[in-house]
């Protein structure tokens, strides 16, 4: 059993969505004595006009946390971080690490979170960028999904997996 670590979770959904495998491992985790960042899903493709409620979603999510971080539920915070979601452009990409990470780190280091086990569900570029930011002390990829199959938009992400 694992206990005593901080593990970080990329995860491929949103914390309010749908409880799925994402959910359950990180909430034993917590349970067993472990901290657990659950951070909500970065994305797989850039979003369309379908994805505008799951937009304002996660705006509401991190104005009404500390600069998107929650506490859940004992050992298990929630970030919901703003970013470009853009996996794939490099601008995006380079733009995040100032958005995304920086508060990331900030946080990380006023909880002394340490070097944490990242536990990723995503393969792609930003999910990678991530990995070198948190210097892991091991890393976790999870194939949940099929994400290349999921929309046509997605398909980049076989480069990225591979």
């Amino acid at each position: 059993m694992l206990t005593g670590r901080d593990i970080v979770c990329i995860s491929s959904v949103d914390w309010d969505f749908h409880w799925q495998i994402h959910h359950e491992l990180m909430s034993t985790l917590a349970a067993q004595g472990n901290r657990v960042l659950f951070i909500e899903n970065t994305g797989v493709r850039a979003p369309g006009v379908s994805d505008m409620t799951r937009v304002r979603q996660r705006i509401r999510n991190w104005w009404r946390s500390t600069k998107g971080f929650r506490l859940e539920r004992e050992n298990l915070f929630v970030y919901s971080p703003l970013f470009l979601p853009f996996p794939y452009w490099w601008l995006a990409r380079w733009l995040n690490r100032h958005v995304f990470f920086r508060p990331l780190r900030k946080w990380m280091a006023a909880t002394s979170f340490g070097r944490p086990i990242v536990w990723t569900f995503l393969p792609t570029p930003t999910a990678r960028d991530l990995l070198r930011e948190l210097d892991p002390s091991l890393t976790i990829y999870y194939c949940a999904d099929d994400f290349s199959s999921s929309s046509h938009a997605a398909r980049r992400i076989k480069q990225s997996e591979a």
